[in-house]
């Protein structure tokens, strides 16, 4: 009898063991991935990929110690390799990742993951030496192939260094490179040494991997329609008929583009750059961004004259029946397709990570740290669920976290936002001549300048300049107008017509001594 107790005692261990050897990892699919690092006791940086679902549960898998290089600190003022790009499977099982060496100019292999079993790593091997960086493009739905990109600087004979690259698919289980292309190929490229070098990879559709040449270490390529590239057939097609802007946000399933941009006729931030400091969001059904320099063809969907650097662009939310414009500061504002605008206030040093079917995740700075949070839209009210805080601020931890993989938002057969009017500066029928001098005050404004209402009471807008013209609205203290023309003197009244919130009108900026306005910037 004790010799058959241990005998199903040692056989009981066995299954025990062999199912701890080989975890059953839940599929993770339509699921969306973040990753986050946290400092152990040791000092070491331990990894995690949080899934989250749809319901709004959160799942928490650990990343295996052995996914990062020696010496990784996740830092940037320090010699470490730097995390550079990451890339988690649809199915959640595999997470893809590169790490940099900055001041070689070099990066190391690719390494995969496999989240199933907790076991790291598959090392795909080098497809030429050295290789400078990598561009991954995630793994394919059905297959969970991985696409990626490489560039590096190659000797090409009589002492010349030029750069070179190419594209290719690996079995992320094996390490095998399924398939590989040079660029020059890829592009068709008369002359192999005329070839931008390099790709920057975007996902994958039907089977076919999205990809835009791009140069190396320069500007790179920053709005374009994608490229197909079937490794299997070794096939390309110029035209996929899917463009990407980083001054756009594409809803997957429309095609229709929000786009940040300058517009000509409302109120803009004067600083001078490579662009123009961006004032209003644009919607571009087409799918197709118009070309830089040209005019801008879309509907002006939201601007407001408050807010004059939009560099912070909008994201589609909520299955696109919504976007959310995200300018540096405190204030988002939600805006629907009717136009109905809901601000939403305490958002400084938030980040936006994605949309949701039924709102958005993003990030909340709270202290030091970083609360992952994922927001719902409800009737009128926004509420918020609150996941997990991480201290991490790496160089490509945006708010303390990465995402790593989204499922594309589906909504479809909305009814196109709102255009809002664009109402040119024009002058009113006024009794004095601008530019009149008032007698005892003196102006501070000038045209084309931005000026703020004294903190109190707000300045009534008129439709002429005299204190007897209609009002026709109001600029609370504090809030800040665009000047377009004047001054215009009476009654002793220095006025200015100017923009505000979309009203252009009269207002004073003062009588005597006492000034009800001040010019900023």
């Amino acid at each position: 009898m004790l010799k058959r107790i241990s005998l199903l005692l040692i056989l009981l261990l066995i299954s025990i063991s062999g199912a701890a050897a080989q975890p059953i990892m839940p599929d993770f699919s339509g699921q969306y991935a973040f990753y986050t690092e946290l400092l152990t006791d040791g000092g070491k940086i331990s990894g995690e990929i949080l899934f989250l679902d749809p319901t709004g549960v959160m799942t928490t898998v650990l990343v295996p110690a052995a996914f990062y290089p020696a010496g990784y600190t996740g830092r940037t003022d320090d010699s470490s390799p730097l995390l550079s790009n990451l890339a988690t499977s649809p199915d959640g099982r595999f997470l893809a990742g590169t790490f940099q060496l900055i001041q070689a100019e070099q990066t190391l292999p690719i390494v995969v993951a496999d989240l199933a079993t907790g076991t790291c790593c598959v090392t795909l091997p080098p497809l030429q030496e050295p290789i400078s960086a990598y561009s991954l493009g995630g793994f394919e739905p059905e297959t969970n192939l991985l696409s990626f990109s490489y560039v590096g600087y190659v000797n090409a004979g009589s002492g010349s260094i030029v750069q070179k690259g190419g594209m290719a698919v690996a079995n992320p289980e094996t390490s095998e490179i399924v398939a590989s292309t040079d660029m020059a190929a890829a592009t068709g490229a008369a002359e192999p040494a005329s070839a931008l070098p390099w790709a920057l990879m975007g996902g994958w559709q039907h089977g076919e991997a999205l990809f835009a040449p791009s140069c190396y270490a320069c500007e790179g390529n920053l709005q374009d329609e994608w490229m197909l590239w079937n490794p299997f057939a070794n096939l390309v097609n110029p035209h996929s008929g899917i463009y990407f802007s980083i001054f756009g946000d594409r809803l997957s399933s429309t095609s229709e583009f929000l786009i940040w941009t300058q517009v000509a006729g409302l109120p803009a931030d004067p600083t001078e750059g490579v662009f123009p400091v961006p004032n209003a969001i644009v919607y571009q059904p087409g799918g197709m961004p118009p070309p830089f320099g040209t005019p801008i063809s879309g509907a002006v969907i939201y601007h407001d004259p408050a807010t004059l650097d939009l560099s912070g662009g909008a994201q589609w939310v909520t299955n696109g029946a919504q976007f959310l414009v995200t300018p540096a500061g405190d204030m988002w504002t939600l805006v629907s397709r009717d136009g109905a605008r809901m601000p939403i206030s305490g958002m400084a040093a938030s980040v936006l990570y994605t949309g949701i079917p039924n709102g958005w995740i993003a990030s909340v700075q709270v202290g030091t740290g970083h609360v992952l949070t994922r927001y719902t839209v409800d009737g009128g009210s926004i509420i918020n669920q609150a996941f997990t805080i991480t201290e991490s601020s790496g160089p490509y931890l945006r708010g303390g976290y990465r995402l790593t993989y989204a499922p594309p938002l589906t909504g479809a057969g909305f009814p196109a936002p709102q255009a809002v009017p664009i109402v040119p500066p024009a002058l009113t029928t006024a009794p004095i001549a601008p530019n009149a001098p008032c007698a005892g005050f003196t102006p501070m404004l000038s045209p084309g300048a931005h000026a703020q209402v004294t903190p109190g009471d707000p300045n009534n807008i008129r439709s002429g300049p005299t204190t007897s013209s209609a009002v026709i609205g109001q600029i609370p203290g504090g809030q800040i107008v665009r000047v377009v023309a004047g001054p215009y003197c009476a009654e002793g009244i220095g006025f200015w017509l100017v923009e505000y919130n979309g009203i252009t009108g009269y207002t004073a900026e003062g009588r005597g001594s006492s000034y009800y306005m001040f010019p900023v910037g």
